[in-house]
Parts: structure tokens; C-alpha cells; sequence
């Protein structure tokens, strides 16, 4: 009878504490390279890279996208690029990998939609831009440029992104709005009179493709919201310089005011190419080359003299075009297109430049004519053209056209 005892003991004590001290060693071990993540469902879509979760632990937290860059409000594309994102994650369940965190409601990761990094198809798409910052990601990259190329989302031509920005109605988000979800994927305002809502309803800011016959669900706040939104586009989307449709809201917000007290000057810049880096829009991208001019000015503040700059930049990597095709530019010429108007730029000793085993960079910075950039402005197509060991030509890209028009209705303010 002992020895049944003692052999019970073995099993029910014994055992279960070898178990724990296993598993203990492979806590242990695992703490070397934790893999952290949770998941819930996506209930909230604040901008194209921040989003809220309802946790699997009924916690919310805010999740930060990495690998897309915050957008301004004031941008007109920040509603349809955000848009985009609730069709492709509104109300399902995702995966976040955390990379960083300030606490558990505040997180940093890589969001995944089953096998789909979110991220990546964003970029894809052209829905948002790529974030230079922070950890480099060859198929973010890959994927900006490529929406680039084939002129997606935000990178579509003019007219199809102002059509795009009609349609796309923003609901204040407000004590008075949030949606119920029912069970069977229908959105339902939270006044609906209709209350079989099913078992696993849910409640959420962001409707799904099918509304509720009897309250309209999503389609009563976007026809509510509509007339406000069509009268704020008739006020921004004003022309400002023949006919280019610029925000002066967006005007003021990418224009960098900078004070020098020691030599008395005043600086006017654009922050678009320091908002996105090398993945912008503002740098023209030819394969693993970039390029980029852009236009800044000063003002003297005693006697009110203007100096007008340019900076122009080139870049290319060794791994694609080696050194016998890099460029080493002498020369940059700006024309425009439609009336000939001619700007040019000799560097000469101001151009600096640095090779490494990593490629080419040159630089330089040049006093230019104003006048000469009045008349350029004047032009609705302006090219580029890089004379150097070879040459490279291209048109400015619509958000370059629209850093130098920036430029150039400030320079008239102050002027």
C-alpha cells in the first residue's frame, strides 16, 4: 500500500513539479529573444498610420504603424489616404508586433492583416509615405517606389486625386458619433431602432461596406457632413499661382520661418523634402538615383535685400551603377516649358561631395536671380537637367511644383 502511495505521490507531485522546472528553463531561454504581440480588432482609424485596437484582454490601445509617416490634417489627401486604410482593416482582427511602446496603451509596431503587413500594402497603394526614420525596410522602400513609378494614390495625377478628395467626407469624431457593428457585419447608427444586433456585435468608429436599410448606419453621418465639407473645399481649393490649386492653409503650414540675429536675416524654406527624406516626392527618383532642387530665400533685415538660393543635391549607390555611370554634376538647368523661361545654376567650387563604398553623394548651395525665378514661375511644366561626366533630365514632380510655388508666393508677400 506504501508503495502505491508513494508511486501517487510521484505522479501528482513529482512530475508536475519537473514540468514547471521545464518550463521555467524555457522562459528562461525564450526571455534571450522575446517575440512580443497582441491582437484585437481594429475599432478606430485616426490618421493613415495611428489606429485603435480593442484587445483581446478588452483593453484599447493606440497603435503607431511603423513604417508610414504621420500626415498632416491640413494635407487634402489625409482623409482619402485614411479612408483607404479603414477599407482595408476597419472591425477585423489584426496582429501587432511591438517594437516599441511607452506603455501598454501606447505602442509602436508592425500591424498585420493575417499574412498581409499592412504597411506594406499601404505604401503599395500609395496611401501613405514611407517612413525614413528609425529601422530601414528594403520592401517599404520598394513599395513607395513602385506607387511612385505607376503614379498611385497619393502620387495619381491632380485630377484624379481631386475627385478622390470630394468623395471622401470626414466625420468628426465626437461623443455624439460611434457605430454598432452587428454580428452579421452591418453598421448600425447607436440610435438605431432596430436592436437585434445579435450576440457578437461590437461597437466602433468605422462602418463596414454594408449600412442598415432603416438608419443608414455610415451614410447618414457622410450626407450630414457633406455640405460642410464641399463649402470648406470651395474656400481652400482656391487658385492661387494660374490656376494651381493650393491650400493656404497647407501653403503656411510647409513654409519654415527662420531668424539669424547675428548676421540679421530672415529665412524662408520649404519642409517638404525634410518631412519624408529620401522617399519623397519632392526628390526625383531615377532607379537608386535621387535628385533634388530646392528653392529658399532670405531677407536682409535693415535694408529689406532679398537672396534668392537653390540647393541642389545628387545621389546614387555603387551596388547598382558603379562609378562609371555617376554623374558628377557641373551644371543645373531649370526651364520652363511652356515659355522658355531659363534658369541656370554653375556651382562650381561651392558643390561638395563625399564617395564611399556605399556610392556618390554631391551637393551644393547658389545664390540665383530672382527674376529669373519669377519668370520660371510662370510655366506650368518646369524640366530639370543635371550636366556633369553624363546628363539626366527630368520634370518636376507635382509635389516639387508645388514646393517651388510655395516658395514663390511667400517670396511675393515679403518681397
Amino acid at each position: 500500500m506504501k508503495k502505491w502511495i508513494v508511486l501517487l505521490l510521484a505522479v501528482f507531485v513529482l512530475i508536475p513539479t519537473l514540468w514547471c522546472h521545464a518550463d521555467s528553463r524555457k522562459t528562461q531561454n525564450s526571455s534571450k529573444k522575446p517575440v512580443k504581440a497582441i491582437s484585437g480588432y481594429v475599432i478606430g482609424i485616426k490618421s493613415c498610420n495611428e489606429i485603435a485596437i480593442r484587445r483581446d484582454d478588452e483593453k484599447v490601445s493606440i497603435i503607431f504603424i511603423v513604417g508610414i509617416a504621420g500626415m498632416s490634417e491640413s494635407d487634402p489627401m489625409f482623409e482619402v489616404c485614411r479612408q483607404n486604410l479603414s477599407k482595408l482593416i476597419a472591425n477585423k482582427k489584426v496582429l501587432v508586433k511591438i517594437l516599441g511602446a511607452y506603455d501598454d496603451t501606447l505602442i509602436f509596431g508592425q500591424v498585420m492583416l493575417g499574412k498581409t503587413d499592412v504597411a506594406q500594402k499601404m505604401l503599395s497603394a500609395g496611401w501613405g509615405i514611407y517612413n525614413t526614420e528609425g529601422k530601414k525596410m528594403k520592401a517599404y522602400e520598394q513599395a513607395t517606389e513602385s506607387a511612385h513609378q505607376k503614379e498611385r494614390g497619393y502620387f495619381a495625377p491632380e485630377e484624379e486625386k481631386e475627385e478622390w478628395i470630394r468623395e471622401a467626407v470626414p466625420i468628426p469624431y465626437d461623443e455624439n458619433y460611434h457605430l454598432i457593428i452587428d454580428s452579421k457585419g452591418i453598421t448600425h447608427n447607436f440610435t438605431c431602432e432596430e436592436r437585434n444586433f445579435g450576440k457578437k456585435f461590437m461597437v466602433s468608429y468605422e462602418p463596414t461596406r454594408k449600412q442598415c436599410e432603416s438608419c443608414k448606419g455610415y451614410d447618414y453621418w457622410v450626407e450630414k457632413y457633406r455640405p460642410e465639407h464641399e463649402r470648406r473645399l470651395r474656400e481652400n481649393l482656391q487658385p492661387i499661382v494660374h490656376g494651381e490649386k493650393l491650400l493656404p492653409d497647407r501653403v503656411k503650414e510647409h513654409i519654415l520661418l527662420s531668424t539669424d540675429k547675428m548676421e540679421g536675416m530672415e529665412w524662408y524654406s520649404s519642409n517638404r523634402v525634410k518631412l519624408r527624406g529620401r522617399s519623397s516626392s519632392t526628390v526625383y527618383r531615377d532607379g537608386d538615383a535621387i535628385f533634388v532642387v530646392e528653392p529658399y530665400f532670405g531677407k536682409d533685415l535693415a535694408t529689406g535685400k532679398i537672396l534668392f538660393r537653390m540647393r541642389t543635391r545628387y545621389e546614387d549607390f555603387r551596388d547598382r551603377n558603379y562609378d562609371s555611370e555617376w554623374i558628377f554634376y557641373e551644371r543645373v538647368q531649370l526651364l520652363g516649358v511652356e515659355n522658355d523661361a531659363r534658369l541656370n545654376i554653375v556651382p562650381g567650387s561651392q558643390k561638395e561631395s563625399n564617395v564611399a563604398d556605399s556610392g556618390l553623394q554631391e551637393w551644393s548651395d547658389n545664390l540665383i536671380d530672382a527674376e529669373d525665378f519669377e519668370n520660371l514661375m510662370k510655366s506650368k511644366t518646369i524640366r530639370v537637367k543635371f550636366y556633369g561626366k553624363y546628363s539626366r533630365e527630368f520634370d518636376l514632380t507635382r509635389e516639387q511644383f508645388l514646393m517651388f510655388e510655395e516658395i514663390n508666393y511667400i517670396y511675393q508677400k515679403v518681397k
